[in-house]
């Protein structure tokens, strides 16, 4: 929507900056995310899988809470499918997709059971 998002990821530690938007959306391919109220929720069809993080108590997402949580789980996942709704098609689809792991760089060793999503290249 055009929002400079610099001074906010800045924090300048003697003059912080407002959040830009009480609610963050983003989508990429089968994989969409969304920040509210101090918690992350992304959502994936390939594979199907929901993530929720508390990101106060959780900044580097490491640990998933969507199964203790499922009423706020429900709740985002509403508000994303709403927003969703609204946004167009991509005009350009992604003509390949990959397994990528979150959380990792791309060059960091593969460990079995580690999550992944696929996404649009």
């Amino acid at each position: 929507d055009g929002t400079n998002l610099l001074p906010y990821v800045a924090k300048d530690a003697e003059r912080p900056a407002a959040a830009p938007h009480d609610v963050l959306f983003w989508r990429g391919g089968h994989y969409q995310a969304m920040m509210a109220d101090g918690w992350k929720l992304q959502k994936a069809d390939r594979p199907d899988k929901v993530w929720l993080f508390e990101m106060k108590t959780d900044p580097t997402e490491q640990h998933n809470v969507a199964d203790g949580n499922p009423d706020r789980v429900q709740a985002m996942l509403g508000m994303l499918h709403a927003h969703d709704a609204q946004q167009v098609e991509a005009i350009w689809p992604a003509l390949v997709e990959g397994p990528t792991r979150i959380d990792f760089p791309l060059n960091a060793p593969f460990a079995q059971g580690e999550d992944f999503v696929y996404w649009p290249n």
